[in-house]
């Protein structure tokens, strides 16, 4: 899965762009992918906080695992 298929599979779902930040917390609180020195992390960002973190070897992976959070919080 790429940058653009998980954007679009969102917009598919009536879900917002806004829920997902990249390369980092953004303002606010969203879901985030960060490109580390141990991989791809991914997890939700509030306050300050890196809640339910998991760290991917593969961007692909990372984003597939991102995908199904998102679903999975909004069904």
């Amino acid at each position: 899965m790429t940058r653009d298929q998980l954007s679009a599979e969102l917009a598919r779902r009536g879900l917002p762009q806004s829920m997902v930040c990249w390369d980092g917390p953004g303002i606010g609180e969203c879901y985030a992918v960060e490109h580390g020195a141990s991989g791809w992390s991914v997890y939700y960002s509030e306050r300050g906080a890196r809640l339910g973190e998991r760290t991917f070897a593969e961007e692909v992976e990372a984003l597939r695992y991102l995908l199904g959070w998102i679903v999975g919080d909004n069904s």
